[in-house]
């Protein structure tokens, strides 16, 4: 019997800027940003969204036209499409199956069942760039039909007094703020 799919919200928890937690295991990297041209990608949010995407498909929770991955970055878009084509055997796998992955201003005016959201910032100043506009927060939150899982890092989300450190506070306090590590077993084998 398989086990429970875990409800994620907010993911990737580990230290900005190349410092581990206690909690981050030595086989993962550390979650940093990095920069290509304009545009910011982070490594391990692209990968832990690319294991819940694979998870929800091999445990047909959802078909691949049920989800939408969103980003505010292209860099993290073209990299989320690596990473997932990756798991799932190649991209052309997950575009033909309609699994939609795009930047937040790109999925506008769309919809999915699930959609996760990658949300890319990870530095010690709480810098969070495009996501200090509400209106690209409204779009990224609000695509989901049923479900949504935002994969971010807490610590950058919630340094400066923004909508997203409320929003945060918000999901923690509704038990919905998971720590990747606590759940990546049930995601990678």
């Amino acid at each position: 019997e398989e086990a429970a799919l875990p409800i994620v919200n907010a993911a990737s928890d580990a230290e900005a800027d190349g410092g581990g937690s206690d909690e981050t295991s030595s086989d993962q990297p550390p979650a940093s940003e990095g920069l290509e041209g304009c545009s910011f990608w982070n490594d391990r949010e692209a990968k832990v969204v690319a294991a819940i995407v694979g998870r929800l498909l091999k445990g047909q929770h959802v078909t691949p036209a049920q989800i939408g991955v969103i980003t505010p970055y292209r860099a993290q878009r073209q990299l989320l499409s690596r990473e997932i084509g990756s798991v799932l055997g190649g991209l052309e796998t997950a575009a033909s199956g309609g699994l939609a992955i795009d930047t937040v201003d790109g999925f506008q005016g769309n919809e999915r069942d699930l959609i996760l959201v990658s949300l890319v910032r990870c530095n010690s100043d709480g810098r969070v760039g495009f996501l200090a506009d509400p209106r690209r927060m409204n779009v990224a939150i609000t695509r989901a039909r049923r479900g949504i899982i935002v994969v971010g890092h807490r610590d950058t989300l919630s340094k400066r007094d923004t909508m997203w450190r409320r929003w945060v506070e918000w999901v923690a306090g509704s038990g919905g703020a998971v720590h990747w590590e606590n759940i990546r077993s049930s995601f990678v084998p």
